[in-house]
């Protein structure tokens, strides 16, 4: 027959009590904590270090920061050289014209020279024969100074500005003849060139202007493909093509005629307008 051993309510609160319901590790030391509230010093519990465990892999990249803020300017740069000089411009105005051919009007008694070898073609001057030069010249107007326009459509032949003219054989020459300018003193019969320069005529029916300037010892030629005395959008026309040379001595502060010549044959190289005046 079984045996039944009981406990009084007084032992069962006792054991209860004893019982353990948790417990922590203090620096390395096992604490268990009784119901009642009391520790029971379990002993050390932590070992010695194990070794360090393996790298674990590499992260993802983290995002982008912001932009930084911009630099200070740099200080300037140094200033560039001097652009090199511009071409020489056309001398202005001065008392000029002293008259301005319209050659509609064109009479023979307002030249001296060669007036028979010109003809009026189309209100244009042109030579009515070619052989030897024939000149036009100012007459009753004898300038030291002098500056000359004339309005040129180009086909053959020669056109030729003289001032300072004592004769056939003496005076001062600017020309255009064929596609070359030229410029020079021709003296007892013979002309002494300066630098000649290459200045294609641009095709009869494109008229141009040429300008010769004789002032103390120094003369110039000047083409404008348009009248130089005409500004365009508040500027002077610039010259395509410029020579410059000195005045022989022979020509020193001496006053002459002024005029001009054309070397071409009727249906060639023609002049619808002449102005002339002091320089």
């Amino acid at each position: 027959m079984a045996t039944v051993t009981g406990l009084t309510a007084e032992r069962m609160m006792v054991i209860e009590s004893a019982s353990v319901i948790g417990g922590e590790v203090v620096a390395g030391n096992l604490h268990l904590i009784k119901r009642d509230g009391s520790v029971i010093e379990a002993g050390i519990v932590t070992g010695a270090p194990g070794a360090p465990g393996a790298p674990g892999a590499p992260g993802e990249p983290g995002p982008a920061g912001p932009a930084g803020a911009a630099g200070a300017a740099g200080a300037a740069g140094a200033a560039g050289p001097a652009g090199a000089a511009g071409p020489t411009g056309p001398p202005s105005p001065s008392s000029y014209p002293l008259f301005a051919d319209d050659f509609a009007t064109y009479v023979p008694e307002k030249y001296v020279g060669d007036t028979d070898d010109y003809v009026l073609v189309n209100g244009k001057l042109q030579r009515n024969a070619q052989s030897t030069w024939k000149h036009l010249r100012v007459p009753n107007k004898s300038l030291v100074n002098v500056r000359m326009d004339a309005k040129v459509d180009f086909l053959n032949g020669a056109f030729v500005f003289v001032a300072r003219w004592v004769d056939d054989n003496n005076h001062l020459i600017g020309r255009q003849d064929g596609d070359t300018m030229l410029i020079g003193n021709h003296v007892g019969g013979a002309t002494s060139w300066g630098p000649g320069i290459a200045a294609p005529a641009p095709a009869f029916g494109t008229p141009f202007w040429l300008r010769f300037v004789v002032h103390g010892m120094n003369m110039r030629l000047w083409r404008f493909a348009t009248d130089p005395d005409i500004s365009v959008g508040g500027l002077r026309p610039v010259p395509s093509f410029q020579l410059a040379h000195t005045v022989n001595n022979a020509f020193a502060d001496s006053d002459g005629q002024c005029g001009f010549g054309v070397d071409g044959s009727a249906n060639g190289t023609s002049v619808d307008n002449f102005k002339m005046g002091y320089a």
